[in-house]
């Protein structure tokens, strides 16, 4: 074989290989965690959901360690002077009234990401940051921690600087 034949059998595997491992992701869903927050007695975390690399929906995770009832869960708004508005998303999350929510089981909410922008902008409220709260019967408020929104970088961690 000659030099010309050996090169373009490795050019040949390069884009061959880059064929089988690059295509079948791009079709897949894929589901990145974006915030989770534990507290003594919950946890709350935050993940988006990615198909052919655009965010697709939001899903909201609730893991308490005791049983509670879940009255609401709301979008809490601030700017630059902390100044908040919440809008709550029982509507749009279709929850019950007082959802009550087991020891040990964890309960997912899904928001499609189209309904949340719409939420965003909507708002009358010029907001720099936002946080997801879950609201108990008791009054007792589970927060996440700044995330933030920008149309061409998504959502991401205000205070980190990593996007997703």
């Amino acid at each position: 074989m000659t030099e010309t034949t050996i090169g373009y059998f490795v050019i040949f595997g390069l884009v061959l290989a880059f064929a089988l491992f690059s295509i079948p992701k791009r079709g897949k869903q894929r589901y990145l965690p974006l915030d989770r927050q534990s507290y003594p007695d919950f946890r709350i975390a935050v993940y988006i959901q990615k198909e052919k690399r655009k965010i697709t929906t939001l899903i909201i995770e609730l893991l308490p360690t005791k049983a509670i009832q879940l009255e609401t869960i709301q979008l809490e708004l601030s700017d630059a002077l902390h100044n908040k508005k919440s809008i709550n998303l029982k509507t749009v999350l279709s929850l019950p009234e007082n959802q009550p929510v087991k020891t040990g089981e964890k309960t997912e909410f899904s928001l499609p990401f189209s309904i949340f922008i719409d939420l965003l902008e909507h708002a009358n409220f010029t907001f720099e940051n936002f946080r997801l709260v879950a609201v108990t019967s008791e009054g007792k408020k589970y927060k996440t921690r700044l995330l933030a929104y920008h149309p061409r970088w998504g959502i991401f961690k205000a205070d980190s600087g990593k996007y997703n």
